[in-house]
């Protein structure tokens, strides 16, 4: 469910013409930051996963919308639900030793930073080069979702990790992707 107002009902309903044509299981993938439609199940959600928190930007801490919808539509449904939360660490899979070692050149040039007085930073790769960039190059604003859909038609450009459209993108062509060499090869 993207993070605009969904309809629990349609969702369960949707769930239970899977069932009819055979469909046995399925999987409904929640952003943290989904809510449903006014009304008394808006209500009950909010209750369920209002934290009261605010994360260090001053943005309200999401999160429990997944398990409130699972108990919702086993409640509504009869169907068994179980719910999964993916940590950071699950959503990118096992590090491999090139992402241990990132991590640690990471750290060693964010410390470099710190102890030289340098603030309101982030540490990137670059054409494997470890460099420091503004928060607000790198971050850019925060945004609902990943749908490059605009709400009155047409598609926003995909920001690059420096925060603007790639010149691949505004010609209309996909970026170019760089991928580490396979292991067991050499150059």
């Amino acid at each position: 469910m993207p993070e605009r107002p969904f309809d629990v009902e349609a969702l369960c309903a949707r769930l239970e013409r899977r069932r009819e044509r055979g469909r046995l299981s399925s999987i409904v993938v929640v952003s943290e930051g989904a809510v449903p439609v006014a009304g008394p199940q808006a209500e009950a959600a909010e209750l369920a996963t209002a934290s009261g928190t605010v994360d260090q930007f001053g943005h309200a801490r999401l999160g429990g919308i997944g398990a409130w919808l699972a108990r919702e539509i086993e409640e509504r449904t009869g169907y068994e639900c179980r719910e999964t939360t993916l940590g950071h660490t699950q959503r990118g899979g096992t590090p491999t030793a090139f992402d241990r070692v990132l991590a640690t050149r990471f750290g060693v040039e964010a410390a470099h930073a710190l102890d030289e007085g340098t603030f309101d930073i982030m540490v990137a790769l670059q054409g494997g080069q470890i460099v420091r960039i503004p928060l607000e190059v790198g971050v850019g604003r925060p945004r609902a979702s990943t749908s490059t859909a605009r709400p009155g038609g047409g598609t926003l450009p995909r920001l690059s990790p420096r925060g603007c459209a790639c010149p691949s993108q505004r010609a209309g062509r996909p970026p170019a992707v760089r991928r580490p060499p396979a292991r067991g090869r050499s150059r």
